[in-house]
């Protein structure tokens, strides 16, 4: 196992973008696995805290940024795709319309970003990882707490 960074994050969202975790669910997630994070993320975690903004969030790379690309043609969509974000978090369609690269409506998540990003309502953050992986167990309590799961790693 390669240590990654002790500046890493991996975040669970829900694959279900409407759902907002539980905080009394987390709490009790937590009390069961007791501080042994080294069961749930290879290399361990310094801490785990649940994330749950005031509404619609986009989880991905902070410090860095990412790439946005067209599915259809590959060009080049930043901008476009930042405001699409914008408008999808203040409760517009999740919808990219209009693609200045290909001309066609893209689904937000059907868009290339590197890396990948997860659109969400809430997440379980694992801060200062020492590996860039979930384990199986962790997939599994993860998946008990927000149903399937997108996993995301960031700087933030």
């Amino acid at each position: 196992m390669a240590r990654v960074s002790h500046r890493l994050d991996l975040v669970c969202v829900p694959q279900d973008r409407s759902r907002v975790p539980d905080p009394a669910a987390f709490a009790q997630a937590m009390a069961q696995v007791d501080g042994a994070f080294a069961t749930l993320v290879e290399g361990g975690a310094g801490t785990v805290r649940l994330d749950l903004p005031q509404g619609r969030a986009i989880y991905g790379n902070i410090a860095g940024g990412f790439r946005v690309f067209c599915p259809a043609d590959g060009g080049a969509i930043a901008k476009p795709f930042a405001g699409a974000v914008e408008r999808w978090k203040a409760g517009g369609p999740f919808m990219l319309s209009g693609c200045p690269s290909c001309g066609g409506d893209h689904a937000l998540d059907a868009i290339d970003c590197r890396p990948v990003v997860a659109f969400g309502r809430g997440a379980v953050v694992f801060s200062d990882i020492g590996g860039a992986d979930l384990l199986p167990a962790g997939r599994a309590w993860a998946e008990a707490l927000l149903g399937p799961v997108h996993v995301v790693l960031r700087r933030p």
